[in-house]
């Protein structure tokens, strides 16, 4: 299945590759392991997603994750999706523990929070505002591409993009060097709704978001 994926994405001209939202570490192995038997040349991101306890399914923890992810061939390794911000940045710095200084570099891609459904809409409580707020602990656990997973709008990535503009002295990143993603599920309408105190945003009404075209050159997924 995921040599099927990687070979047509390869078809399609690809940049890279995000291999996201898998909750299981050894089937994210081996979607790298296909993807590095089908290509050496582009790069890879490899991303779990953890639980409100932060551990896989089978109880791997995120500096277990990580060990293992290293051993890997991936560019990059992360977290994304999640109950929200703040529990992926949790998983984030149990990752960081095991990264050696010029090793693989980080990720994280949460969603706006955990969905719940109004009057027939899925309401997300994370808004644009929490994500910028939320940015400079995300570089400082070591990140270098930050972005937004389900419910997130241009308007999360918007915040991100700016708190990543600020000089590396107001955000709290020495080495300047970060990058922001809009992952192929930040889509999802976010409409009027209570605040949530596990992410510390409310809910606002937003369009619909819409990728920028190139900002997400490929995704192959575990869902």
């Amino acid at each position: 299945l995921f040599r099927e994926q990687v070979e047509g994405l390869l078809e399609g001209g690809v940049d890279a590759f995000v291999l996201e939202t898998f909750v299981d570490l050894r089937q994210l192995l081996l979607a790298i392991d296909e993807v590095r038997q089908a290509t050496r040349e582009l790069p890879v991101i490899a991303e779990l997603t953890f639980g409100e306890d932060l551990v896989l399914a089978d109880g791997t923890t995120p500096d277990r994750a990580a060990t293992a992810l290293l051993a890997s061939d991936a560019d990059v390794v992360g977290v994304n999706c999640g109950v929200g911000p703040q529990a992926c940045l949790d998983a984030l710095r149990g990752m960081a523990s095991v990264v050696a200084p010029g090793g693989p570099r980080l990720s994280i891609m949460p969603n706006a929070g955990l969905p719940q459904r109004i009057e027939g809409q899925f309401v997300y409580a994370a808004d644009a505002d929490y994500f910028g707020r939320m940015a400079p602990a995300f570089i400082a656990a070591g990140a270098a591409i930050v972005g937004g997973c389900c419910g997130t709008t241009p308007a999360h990535i918007a915040a991100l993009r700016a708190a990543v503009d600020r000089p590396p002295a107001e955000r709290r990143d020495p080495a300047g060097t970060v990058g922001v993603f809009a992952g192929p599920h930040g889509a999802g309408r976010v409409t009027e709704g209570p605040a949530d105190t596990t992410t510390g945003g409310a809910a606002r009404q937003a369009p619909e978001p819409v990728i920028p075209p190139g900002a997400a050159a490929a995704a192959a997924d575990d869902a």
